[in-house]
């Protein structure tokens, strides 16, 4: 149920390319002839982009290509480690269990504001009770002034309440 309400992510899921991968990317063909053409036009330019424009651009785009490749792999490896990850996971488990999280317990984790109204509300409650018992405790000693202006002598109050 939790997890309809945010990703979370799993800290054991790889955040770069192990050092294997990383060898066999650069030494593959395809990425050996991008670097081959960028030390040449690096060369060529040799400190001086704003007199070779052409190459700097030409350069800067091997760059751009190197690094999608780069992030192709990434991807593809980290999917790669999902899929063996969750196999490895589920094989041979049995979920049976359910989840017991209340629903209210994960209100609070990811909707605190809705907390904090609750807490302001039993605040507010609590002073507005306060209030109406020193109102009540009012009341009931102005009744009982009444009364006792009421036997005596047979006078009438000033302030009639009831």
């Amino acid at each position: 149920m939790e997890q309809s309400l945010a990703h979370h992510r799993d800290i054991n899921m790889p955040q770069r390319l192990d050092a294997v991968t990383i060898t066999e990317f650069t030494e593959s063909e395809e990425v050996q002839s991008l670097i081959q053409r960028i030390r040449h036009l690096t060369s060529e330019i040799s400190g001086k982009p704003h007199l070779h424009e052409h190459l700097a651009k030409e350069r800067s785009q091997l760059y751009t290509r190197k690094a999608k490749l780069l992030a192709a792999r990434k991807s593809e490896f980290i999917q790669e480690w999902w899929n063996s990850s969750y196999e490895e996971y589920v094989s041979g488990n049995e979920f049976t269990e359910r989840d017991r999280t209340s629903l209210f317990e994960i209100y609070k984790k990811y909707l605190p504001e809705r907390t904090r109204r609750q807490q302001w509300i039993e605040r507010l409650t609590e002073h507005a009770l306060k209030i109406w018992l020193s109102f009540v405790s009012l009341l009931s000693g102005l009744h009982i002034i009444q009364g006792f202006f009421r036997k005596r002598n047979n006078v009438q109050p000033a302030l009639v309440l009831c």
